[in-house]
């Protein structure tokens, strides 16, 4: 499948769910989603959530963006959206705990 486009392949998921083309869009793309997700929220195991966190909305807004030319900056801009908004959250929980009495 190297030879086959991104926007092929979610074409190929959008017409017919196609697990192996949605399947190589991850293989693809998870290291990229992942280093950037890190960099923000600099814990593994939370640049894992968000990474799963991204390919679920790739899944979910997989019809309007099989027109993109390109995919790479949509999952860029996502993964870095949804990291910088885990840490805010994180953030908040963890002011909440402070101010709260033992």
């Amino acid at each position: 499948m190297a030879d086959v486009t991104d926007q092929n392949l979610i074409r190929a998921y959008v017409r017919g769910r196609c697990e192996q083309s949605f399947g190589e869009l991850v293989h693809r793309h998870v290291d990229l989603v992942h280093s950037t997700a890190l960099r923000v929220v600099r814990d593994a195991s939370l640049a894992e959530d968000v990474t799963q966190r991204v390919f679920l909305a790739l899944a979910r807004h997989s019809a309007n963006l099989q027109e993109r030319s390109s995919l790479t900056g949509w999952l860029h801009e996502t993964a870095r959206n949804l990291a910088i908004n885990t840490v805010r959250g994180k953030n908040a929980a963890d002011g909440e705990n402070r101010r709260q009495p033992p």
